[in-house]
């Protein structure tokens, strides 16, 4: 029996397991550098998938990770009250995210999109949920199969995932509905279709005419499509904004933050704690993270080049492959079989799309290079 069968899904991520990559992907990672994996087949790949998209700047980014192990040696990472660096992110969080006056943190997406729709049902008095994409774990945003079992009966009444992105859509669900909240991906990893900035302005309308609350989820957006993200580049209003995976560059720390009314609920009568939220090393980390992202923005330029390679090599080989969605993760769309296990021929750790990361501009020449003998392969 393989390690990763110790686990169920072979790894602690589902989308980490092997039913994520093609038959020949190495069993497990033994180590990381800028854009690289090491597998446990002692081959070092390029790594598209970014730890699903937690690293933006690189594996190993040196003023991250010097941040975090000054914080680790100069004081600890867990204390009994809270410390200097959370309250130092707490200021630089709430200045950075258009509109919001308050913060809590939290590990994974799934804390704070969590704590966010519990928030909203305390402020609004309702209990049904209206959601557009992937928001975590939670009962109320699993309630569809294959993965819902375990799954109480009553949370699936209460949970409506929106079948498709219209507006018309979204105002019939909050008319028929009138839910708590409005739980809205800027674009649907799932379907990603980008939005001009009247559709945001139109669903903000709608929210109040229907007296739901907006619950921005930028786990993955975060970064990516502006700094902070796409709340700043579309000029989006929501009440709830909640991010993000890339926040520490894989130290593990998430945020919600919303008006100040309403976050004040969390000290009301709304419970939303956790022991590790305020953990200091991963805020340290976030800290310098926001500062590389500050000056240098979103990686767009990198994942825009590779998206524009495999279209053309594409087009050359007669595939209909193509990319859709954002520069900085452009997605595949009709990929032919096999490519991915072409792909991991060639040296590349690929599952269909590009996270683009900091790191990969030192890498750019030879993933392209991979990329199109991998669409020749199977062309």
């Amino acid at each position: 029996m393989t390690r990763r069968y110790l686990c169920p899904t072979g790894a602690q991520t589902n989308s980490k397991g092997p039913s994520a990559y093609p038959p020949n992907a190495p069993e497990y990672v033994t180590k990381a550098w800028g854009a690289r994996t090491l597998g446990s087949d002692g081959r070092w790949y390029i790594d598209c998938t970014s730890a699903l998209g937690a690293i933006i700047l690189g594996h190993g980014y040196r003023e991250v990770d010097d941040a975090a192990v000054k914080q680790l040696r100069r004081c600890g990472q867990s204390f009994s009250l809270a410390s200097d660096v959370e309250y130092r992110l707490a200021e630089r969080m709430v200045d950075l995210i258009p509109g919001m006056e308050m913060v809590k943190f939290g590990k994974n997406g799934a804390d704070v999109t969590g704590a966010a729709v519990r928030l909203a049902r305390a402020v609004t008095g309702r209990e049904h949920v209206v959601y557009n994409g992937y928001h975590g774990h939670h009962d109320w945003s699993m309630c569809y199969p294959p993965k819902n079992g375990g799954v109480p009966e009553c949370m699936r009444r209460l949970s409506h995932k929106l079948p498709d992105q219209r507006l018309s859509t979204i105002e019939e669900a909050l008319d028929n509905i009138r839910p708590a909240a409005l739980v809205m991906e800027p674009v649907v990893s799932a379907d990603p279709i980008i939005h001009p900035e009247w559709y945001w302005q139109e669903v903000r309308k709608l929210c109040d005419r229907y007296g739901v609350l907006l619950i921005l989820d930028e786990i993955v957006t975060f970064g990516r499509i502006g700094f902070p993200g796409a709340i700043s580049e579309w000029n989006i209003e929501p009440d709830l904004w909640c991010g993000a995976k890339a926040l520490g560059n894989g130290w593990p720390i998430t945020a919600i933050l919303g008006k100040r009314e309403h976050m004040m609920r969390i000290e009301q009568d709304m419970f939303y704690s956790i022991t590790f939220a305020g953990e200091a090393v991963s805020m340290a980390a976030a800290l310098a993270c926001l500062d590389v992202l500050e000056e240098k923005g979103p990686p767009k330029r990198i994942g825009r080049a590779w998206a524009e390679a495999v279209d053309r090599a594409s087009e050359e080989h007669g595939l209909k492959m193509r990319t859709i969605s954002y520069d900085a993760r452009p997605v595949l769309r009709d990929m032919p079989e096999g490519f991915l296990a072409a792909m991991i021929d060639e040296g590349v750790l690929c599952q269909g799309y590009l996270n683009a990361t900091w790191a990969h501009e030192d890498v750019l020449d030879e993933l392209i290079a991979a990329t199109e003998r991998a669409i020749k392969r199977v062309g």
